[in-house]
C-alpha cells in the first residue's frame, strides 16, 4: 500500500476522553465530543477549546480553514500568521487551543522517512496553538528545538500552561502583546521516539501507532 506522508505538522493524536481535556485545559462546559484518534489527519474532526464571553468550552472543529479556491490550510507559520490574509484576523480574534496526546513527525533517513512520536514527558496533554473561524481550525509552527531538528526543522507552537489564558483571551488583539505573552513547553519536557510506519497510512486509527520500535 502506498501512502501519501503529510506536511508538517500533519498528524497529531487525540485519544484522552472529553473529561480528562476539560480537566487539564479548565473548561466551563463540553459542548461536543470527538472520538478518540490515534492518527488524526488533515481535515478530520478535532477537539478544540475556545473562550467566548469568560467562557471557556471544549468543541468540535475541522482540522484545516478552508480557501476561496477550496483548498484546506491546516498550518500557519507563527513568523506570518499575524500578517498573511487567511490567518490574520484570527489571530488576532480567535484563538484556540487544540489537546494533543503528541504528535507526529518524519525524519529523512537513508532515503526513507521515518515517523517519530513527540509528547510530553509526564504524559499530560499539549496544548498546541491554533486559531479558528466557522468551525474550523489550523495549528501555528515555529522553529524546532534544537534537539528536535534532527527530525524535522518545524514543530508545532506548544503553549505552557502558564500562557494558556492569555492566548483565549479574546481581548487580547494586539499581535505584538500576543508574542510577548507566548510561552512555550521547554525542550527538556518532552519526549520522542521512533513509532512503527504504520503511522505512514492516516487509515491506521490504532493504538499501535503509539508504540516505539
Amino acid at each position: 500500500m502506498t501512502a501519501t506522508l503529510p506536511p508538517m505538522c500533519g498528524r497529531f493524536v487525540q485519544f484522552a476522553d472529553p473529561e480528562r481535556y476539560a480537566r487539564r485545559f479548565g473548561v466551563d462546559q463540553i459542548e461536543a465530543s470527538v472520538p478518540p484518534s490515534y492518527n488524526v489527519a488533515p481535515t478530520a474532526t478535532v477537539a478544540a477549546v475556545v473562550e467566548r464571553a469568560d467562557r471557556r468550552t471544549l468543541g468540535a472543529m475541522s482540522w484545516g480553514l478552508s480557501t476561496a479556491s477550496g483548498r484546506r490550510v491546516i498550518n500557519a507559520r507563527l513568523e506570518t500568521v499575524d500578517t498573511k490574509p487567511l490567518f490574520a484576523e484570527a489571530f488576532r480574534n480567535r484563538r484556540c487551543l487544540v489537546p494533543a496526546d503528541g504528535y507526529f513527525e518524519w525524519q529523512s533517513a537513508a532515503g526513507r522517512k521515518v515517523p517519530h512520536l513527540i509528547r510530553s514527558r509526564d504524559g499530560e496533554p499539549l496544548g498546541l496553538g491554533g486559531l479558528w473561524t466557522r468551525g474550523e481550525c489550523a495549528l501555528i509552527t515555529t522553529a524546532a528545538y534544537p534537539a528536535l531538528e534532527e527530525i524535522h526543522r518545524r514543530m508545532p507552537v506548544m503553549l505552557h500552561p502558564e500562557a494558556w489564558d492569555a492566548w483565549l483571551d479574546g481581548d487580547v488583539t494586539d499581535p505584538d502583546v500576543v508574542y510577548s505573552l507566548m510561552r512555550n513547553v521547554p525542550e527538556d519536557a518532552l519526549e520522542w521516539f521512533e513509532v512503527s510506519p504504520i503511522v505512514n497510512d492516516a487509515r491506521n486509527d490504532v493504538p499501535e501507532c503509539l508504540q516505539p520500535v
